[in-house]
C-alpha cells in the first residue's frame, strides 16, 4: 500500500494546462525536490497536494484511501511553508513559529533560533523584519510542526549560502524520519541534498531517484492544537489591533442592555408601586355590590342597562366569594360625593370639587402604614389626602348634608320628607396616596353611618306606614322601583385586604341568568387602569427596546464578520498550515463572548446613571415609584444570559463565513 500519492491529475488555469495526468508515490521519508523552470507549476503540484489548490482530475491518496477532507489531512500530518512567508502579523515572530507547537515537543527550539541566527529576533514586531528573517521564521515555523510530512516552498530563497545549506542541512537530517517536499530551482542544493527529484516539464513529470533510504519508522499522527495561551494571545491581538470596531461594538450592545435592565427594573419597580400604594386608598376594601341587567326597548334594537340590587337567590349563587365578607345595605346617599366643603361657618365661600369616600375603620385597623396620626373616634372626624390638604389648609372645615326624600306608594302618591345636619369636620390625618391618580379626596368612617341614619326620623312616611320610620329604615327596607334617593347595591366590607383584588376579579366574571354581578371600588378601578395604561406604555417600550438589542446584535455579527473578513487570508494560512477549523472558530467565538461580557459590565456601570436621571427628571413627583439604583439579582442573571446567548448565536452566525471560505482563493488574494 502506498503512502502519499497522486494520480493523474490534471490542471488548468483559464486557458493554460499546468500539469496533464501527472502521477507519483512518495516514499515515506526522505528529501523529494520538485524542479523545473519557473511557472511550470512547481507551487501549484505543492498545493494541489495539501487541498489549497483544487485540482480539475486526478485524485490525491493517503495510505491508500482518496482524501476526502483536506482540512483534517492538513491538521493531523502535515506541516506547510510558503514561498511568501504567510506569516500572521498580529503575532510575534515566536508566537507565530510556535503557533502549533506541542507542549511535550523534543525539538531544542533554542537551538534551530540559534542556527538560524533568528534568536534575538523573537519578540520583535513581525512587519519590522526584513525579507529574509520572515523567510527563516516561515521556515522555523514548518519545521516546528512536527508532523509526518513536510511540504516547503523555495525554503532557501531569501537566505544566504551559508544560511541556506544549514537550513538544507537541517532539512536533510529530518528528511531521515519524515518525508520532506520542497519545491526548489537552487541547482547546488538540487545537487547535494535531494533523495527524489521530480522534474517538471511539458506538463508533465520527470522522475529521478537519488538513493533509496527509506526507513520504517512508526507514524505518531498528532492532531494539531492551538494552546490555550496560543488562543488567547491571538485574540489578544486581533482586539488590540480593531480596538475601534471592539469598543463600538461594546457601547451599541451596552446601551442597549442598559435600556433593558432599565426597562426591566423600571416596569417591575411600578408594578410593585401600584401593589403596594393601591392599599394606601383607605376606601380599597369598601365595595359596592349589584347587579347589571339589560331590558331592550320595545320595537328597538336599543337596550337600557340599570343596576339593582340583588335578591337573596342571586346573593346566595355567589355566597363562596364573598364569604366571611361583611355585607351592609349602602347607606352612602347620606353624603353626597361632592357636598361643599366650608373653610369657616361664616364665610360663604366654598370648595366643591372634593370628593367625599366612604371606608371602614378595619382598613386602619389591619395595619394600614399609610395612616400614622388620631384615629376617627365618630363621623366628625375625617382623614384627607394631600391634594385635599392644600385646598383646605387647615385641621378642620364645615359641611351641611341635606336633602329631600320622596317615597312613592303603590298607589303613586308621593311622600316627602327632608332634612338637615351641619358638621364640623375634623382633619385627624393626611394621607399620602398614589400620586398619579390622586384626587382631592375626604375619607369619612362609614362604620357611624348607621348610627347617623337611625336618627334621622322621617316623620311623614312615618304616618303613612303608621310606625316609627328612620332613614336607615328608609334606604334599607322602604324602596321601590326607580327609586332616585336609596342606593341599588350592598356594601361589602372586605376584611381580608390581601383578598380584595381576587374578590373584585371573580365576582365581576359572574353573571345569573341574564344578570351580571357588579363589585365596584372606585380606588382599584383607578389603579387597574393606571396598571393597564402602564402595561401598554410598556408594550411599546419593550418593543423598542427589543428592536434596539436586535439591532445591537446585527451590528456585533457584522463586526464579527468584518474581522472574519479582515483576517480571511491570515484565517487560510492557519488552516493552510494544519490549524483546526474549530480552533480557529475558537478565537473569533471568544472575542465575540469577551464583547459581550464587556458590554455587560458597562450596562451595569451606565444603569446606574440612567436610573439615578429617571429617578430625578421622570419620577420626581411620584415619591412612591423610585427605580432601585442596584440591580436586582434576577434581573442581572436575565440580561446576563440573554446578552451572552444573543452574543453566542451572532458570533456562530458570523463563523459561518469561514466554512465557505476557500482556501486557494483566499490565499490567491494574497
Amino acid at each position: 500500500m502506498s503512502y502519499f500519492e497522486f494520480r493523474h491529475l490534471y490542471k488548468k488555469y483559464k486557458d493554460d494546462v499546468i500539469f496533464d495526468g501527472i502521477s507519483y508515490s512518495f516514499p515515506r521519508t526522505g528529501l523529494v525536490m520538485i524542479t523545473g523552470m519557473s511557472g511550470c507549476g512547481k507551487s501549484t503540484l505543492l498545493k494541489s497536494l495539501l487541498g489549497i489548490v483544487n485540482v480539475d482530475k486526478g485524485e490525491i491518496l493517503y495510505k491508500g484511501k482518496k482524501i476526502k477532507d483536506f482540512n483534517k489531512f492538513r491538521n493531523a500530518h502535515t506541516g506547510y511553508m510558503f514561498q511568501n512567508y504567510s506569516l500572521l502579523s498580529f503575532l510575534s515572530p515566536k508566537d507565530n513559529i510556535e503557533l502549533t507547537v506541542n507542549k511535550d515537543s523534543l525539538i531544542n527550539k533554542e537551538k534551530l533560533y540559534q542556527k538560524t541566527k533568528m534568536d534575538n529576533k523573537m519578540i520583535q514586531d513581525v512587519n519590522t523584519l526584513s525579507g529574509g528573517e520572515k523567510q527563516r521564521i516561515a521556515l522555523l515555523r514548518a519545521l516546528l510542526m512536527e508532523s509526518e510530512i513536510i511540504l516547503c516552498d523555495e525554503p532557501t530563497g531569501s537566505l544566504d549560502k551559508e544560511n541556506a545549506n544549514e537550513i538544507m542541512a537541517i532539512l536533510k537530517e529530518i528528511s531521515k524520519e519524515k518525508l520532506v517536499i520542497v519545491v526548489t530551482h537552487n541547482k547546488e542544493h538540487i545537487s547535494l541534498y535531494p533523495d527524489v527529484i521530480l522534474h517538471m516539464e511539458n506538463k508533465g513529470l520527470k522522475v529521478k531517484e537519488l538513493s533509496k533510504n527509506e526507513k520504517k519508522v512508526i507514524i505518531n499522527e498528532k492532531k494539531k492544537v492551538l494552546k490555550s495561551k496560543t488562543i488567547l494571545n491571538i485574540c489578544k491581538s486581533i482586539m488590540k489591533v480593531n480596538y475601534r470596531k471592539i469598543i463600538f461594538s461594546v457601547i451599541s450592545l451596552g446601551l442597549s442592555i442598559m435600556f433593558l435592565l432599565l426597562s426591566l427594573t423600571t416596569y417591575s419597580s411600578t408594578k410593585s408601586s401600584i401593589e403596594a400604594n393601591s392599599m394606601s386608598f383607605l376606601d380599597y376594601n369598601f365595595l359596592r355590590l349589584s347587579m347589571t341587567e339589560k331590558k331592550k326597548l320595545e320595537n328597538s334594537s336599543f337596550s337600557i342597562v340599570k343596576n339593582v340590587r340583588p335578591n337573596k337567590e342571586e346573593l346566595a349563587f355567589i355566597a363562596d366569594e364573598i364569604k366571611g365578607e361583611n355585607m351592609v345595605y349602602d347607606l352612602t346617599p347620606l353624603v353626597p360625593s361632592y357636598p361643599k366643603v366650608y373653610r369657616s361657618n361664616k364665610i360663604a365661600s366654598y370648595i366643591d370639587n372634593i370628593e367625599f369616600c366612604p371606608f371602614f375603620l378595619s382598613m386602619i385597623e389591619s395595619g394600614n402604614t399609610f395612616i400614622k396620626e388620631n384615629k376617627a373616634l365618630s363621623f366628625n372626624d375625617v382623614y384627607i389626602n394631600e391634594k385635599a390638604y392644600s385646598l383646605i389648609n387647615q385641621d378642620y372645615f364645615y359641611i351641611t348634608l341635606s336633602a329631600d326624600i320622596d317615597y312613592k306608594t303603590t298607589s303613586n302618591k308621593v311622600i316627602s320628607d327632608s332634612y338637615k345636619l351641619d358638621y364640623r369636620m375634623n382633619v385627624v390625618g393626611v394621607i399620602k396616596e398614589f400620586d398619579l391618580i390622586n384626587t382631592p379626596k375626604v375619607y369619612y368612617a362609614y362604620d357611624y353611618l348607621e348610627g347617623i341614619t337611625q336618627n334621622i326620623k322621617l316623620d311623614n312616611l312615618s304616618k303613612y306606614f303608621n310606625k316609627k320610620i328612620n332613614l336607615y329604615d328608609r334606604l334599607s327596607k322602604y324602596t321601590y322601583a326607580n327609586d332616585v334617593y336609596a342606593s341599588t347595591s350592598y356594601v361589602i366590607e372586605g376584611k381580608n385586604i390581601h383578598r380584595v383584588r381576587e374578590m373584585h376579579k371573580q365576582i365581576n366574571s359572574t353573571h345569573y341568568e341574564d344578570k351580571y354581578f357588579s363589585l365596584e371600588n372606585k380606588s382599584l378601578e383607578l389603579i387597574s387602569s393606571f396598571d393597564n395604561m402602564f402595561d401598554s406604555i410598556f408594550e411599546v417600550v419593550l418593543i423598542f427596546i427589543v428592536i434596539t438589542l436586535i439591532i445591537s446584535v446585527l451590528l456585533l455579527l457584522i463586526s464579527l464578520d468584518s474581522f472574519i473578513n479582515d483576517y480571511k487570508i491570515d484565517i487560510g494560512i492557519m488552516m493552510c498550515i494544519g490549524i483546526n477549523k474549530n480552533d480557529i472558530k475558537l478565537i473569533f467565538l471568544l472575542i465575540g463572548i469577551f464583547v459581550c461580557f464587556l458590554s455587560i459590565i458597562l450596562s451595569f456601570l451606565l444603569y446606574r446613571l440612567g436610573a439615578y436621571c429617571i429617578n430625578i427628571f421622570l419620577f420626581n413627583e411620584l415619591e412612591v415609584i423610585t427605580i432601585p439604583l442596584s440591580i436586582s439579582l434576577r434581573s442581572g442573571l436575565f440580561c446576563f444570559v440573554i446578552t451572552l446567548a444573543l452574543g453566542i448565536v451572532s458570533t456562530i452566525l458570523s463563523l459561518l463565513r469561514i466554512d465557505r471560505l476557500e482556501i486557494s482563493e483566499v490565499l490567491r488574494e494574497e
